[in-house]
């Protein structure tokens, strides 16, 4: 798989707090399909990121997951807007993008609650 691995991020969330998450970027198209799929957990600080994509799917996953659906990177400060936020998805569904986003990043469920939603997360490096 070519996935760019352990790219360390911050997402900043509604209240101001900051939450550390290591991405994962999926870049081919076979790492995009496959994702999390059989995947027996996701680690609380980790996720992948889905640039450049209208929809994501839960089939074949164990667990559920938040998706933080972003808008287009900004260069100038490394971040991505969050556009919206699908909190506990259920595996076996199939999600489309809300208008503005480009890409979404699937994270543990938990990670982040609708009344704290994230509203940016930015790279580190």
């Amino acid at each position: 798989m070519s996935f760019e691995y352990d790219i360390p991020c911050v997402a900043t969330t509604r209240s101001g707090a900051e939450v550390p998450i290591s991405l994962k970027i999926a870049k081919s198209f076979r790492d995009k399909a496959i994702g999390y799929m059989g995947a027996k957990s996701i680690g609380k600080s980790t996720g992948m990121a889905y640039a450049r994509g209208r929809s994501l799917h839960t089939l074949f996953m164990r667990v559920p997951i938040d998706v933080c659906w972003i808008g287009r990177f900004d260069p100038s400060d490394q971040s991505w807007p969050v556009v919206s936020l699908d909190a506990s998805v259920a595996p076996w569904r199939i999600l489309f993008a809300p208008r503005g986003a480009v890409g979404g990043i699937e994270v543990a469920p938990g990670t982040f609650t609708e009344s704290d939603r994230p509203i940016s997360i930015r790279r580190l490096d």
